[in-house]
């Protein structure tokens, strides 16, 4: 539904399989708040390769570049603080 509940769907998979290296395959935009949200959950032992793709059709996401980044932009502020209170 959300990158939080893809993380923690990332997170039982990793401990039911024993693995130890991930590859984050997503959205060149979308991979700072990915990466951040599924390294939180995973513990210090696991490799996460980053693999960020662009769009296929790029000229479509072109137009909306400011609004996508300002979104991406905030959410991924606004996730960075609460996994940082979550320390705490």
């Amino acid at each position: 539904i959300d990158t939080a509940g893809n993380a923690l769907e990332v997170q039982q998979w990793v401990e039911e399989n024993n693995i130890k290296d991930l590859i984050l395959v997503t959205s060149r935009y979308h991979m700072p708040r990915a990466y951040l949200e599924i390294s939180k959950s995973l513990s210090t032992d696991i490799n996460i390769f980053q693999y960020p793709v662009d769009s296929n059709d790029f000229q479509a996401w072109k137009g909306r570049f400011w609004s996508l980044t300002f979104s991406e932009y905030n959410k991924t502020l606004i996730q960075w603080l609460r996994l940082s209170n979550k320390e705490k």
